[in-house]
């Protein structure tokens, strides 16, 4: 269904770097020949690629807090109520506003790279 063989976009030369650089992103392939659902199918594919990790590595570190209480869970009613509280602060305080800052972070990150500026 989904042509991965499409034709390459030339090499062009970077006025920075004196090498010869070849995009990452090919030509889009022709849709005159693809119906809908193949189109639909080809989107599919490339998204789940991309997506598949980022699900995978949340539903980990869901696990994990999951793994922690049935843990907690064993050992009596007050182990369970001062993890459970732990865990709320640290996911308060800590990881939301780590995670916030690496958000913000990121397409500060991604433009410099592309512009080839280091921080």
């Amino acid at each position: 269904m989904c042509q991965q063989a499409t034709p390459v976009s030339p090499p062009v030369c970077n006025p920075y770097r004196k090498e010869l650089v070849v995009p990452l992103i090919s030509a889009p392939p022709s849709r005159q020949d693809k119906t809908c659902l193949s189109l639909a199918l080809c989107e599919f594919r490339a998204l789940s690629g991309i997506s598949l990790p980022m699900i995978l590595t949340g539903l980990l570190l869901y696990c994990r807090s999951m793994i922690s209480m049935l843990f907690l869970g064993r050992l009596g009613e007050m182990a369970l109520a001062g993890g459970s509280l732990a865990l709320g602060f640290a996911n308060i305080t800590g990881y939301s506003v780590l995670s916030g800052l690496s958000a913000g972070m990121e397409p500060i990150c991604g433009q410099a790279f592309g512009a080839r500026r280091s921080l």
